[in-house]
Parts: structure tokens; sequence; C-alpha cells
């Protein structure tokens, strides 16, 4: 169990994505503080600056939001951001620990079977997502239709090594077709 020595709620488990941009915030806040107690000499303006800069890039104005729209896409609505991670089923866990991945947001995504413990409206949320994910996203999964609206590229092992495959899952089926229906003209001939 991945959250399993964790007493987070689902929301604070969320927020440990974004420690860094949560830790920037409270220098800025720091800073604001005494700017307003008369502090305004070039030095604070300037680290002020810097940091608001930083932040801003850093998606520090709508982390929280992007917290909000993955729970909610995933079908983890407002009434599970304050329960403790433990009190969750075993599907409701497995759509935080998506959720805590996609927010993230690695250079590589690996996802095993991610449409289980998914309703028809969060494997449509996954969808989109991963259509516009900017990173690598490597996937195992038995459901063809996730396949057709998520991928470019399909590899299929086989006794003599990787098949590669250009489109999604539908194109691998016709291209695997013509491949083996080549080969056993080749064999016959």
């Amino acid at each position: 169990d991945a959250f399993a020595d964790r007493a987070n709620t689902v929301y604070d488990e969320m927020m440990t994505v974004f420690a860094d941009i949560r830790a920037q915030q409270e220098r800025l806040h720091d800073l604001e503080a005494e700017m307003a107690a008369g502090n305004h000499s070039d030095e604070v303006m300037q680290q002020y600056g810097r940091l608001q800069e930083a932040f801003s890039h850093a998606g520090g104005y709508d982390y929280e939001t992007r917290i909000q729209r993955t729970l909610e896409g995933l079908g983890l609505g407002r009434k599970y951001w304050q329960a403790p991670l433990q009190q969750l089923s075993g599907g409701q866990k497995t759509r935080a620990l998506l959720a805590r991945l996609l927010l993230e947001q690695p250079d590589l995504l690996m996802l095993d079977e991610p449409t289980n413990h998914l309703d028809i409206e969060a494997v449509e949320w996954l969808e989109n997502t991963l259509r516009e994910w900017e990173g690598a996203v490597l996937i195992t999964s038995h459901d063809r239709y996730f396949l057709d609206d998520t991928v470019n590229t399909i590899w299929e092992m086989t006794p003599v090594g990787i098949q590669v495959y250009t489109g999604n899952y539908s194109a691998y089926l016709e291209q695997r077709l013509a491949r083996w229906e080549y080969y056993e003209r080749v064999f016959k001939e």
C-alpha cells in the first residue's frame, strides 16, 4: 500500500508534491511582511522580484487549481479531500496515487492498467490529460478503447524481440495483420 504509513488527508498528500512552491510562497509572504513594515531596500525589492518570477514560472499561482482539477477529474471530489488516506477504499487509493503521479509531472510516466478502478468520466478525463501530456508515457493495458484514444506507438513483445508499430491500437492491429500476411507469403515462396 503506497500510503500505508501516511496520516495525511487526500488533499494534504497532493500538496506534498508542491513543497518547493509552497516554500517559495512562504518566503514571498515573509518579504511582503518585511516591505509592509517599511523595508523597501533595493536588495529586498530585487529578491522579491526574482522570487516572484520563479514562483510564477513554477506554477505557483495555479497549483491548487491543478490539484482540484486532477482530483475531481479522477473522481475524487471535494467530499474526499479531507478524508485520511487510510480510510479510502483500494480503488480510491489507486485514484489518489494516480493523481499524485500526474501532479508530479515526471518526464516518463509508466502506467499499468490505469483504467482499473476508474468510471467512464474519469477514464475520459485521463485520456484527455494523457493526450496533452508533455513527457513520455508508457502504458500497459488491456483496455483497447483507452489505447486507441491515448497512444501513438505500440511495442509488441514477440519471441524474436520487440516489434514497433506506429499509430493507435487499431492501427497496430492492421499493421500486425499485414506483417503476418507478408511473413506468411515470404515463407510460402
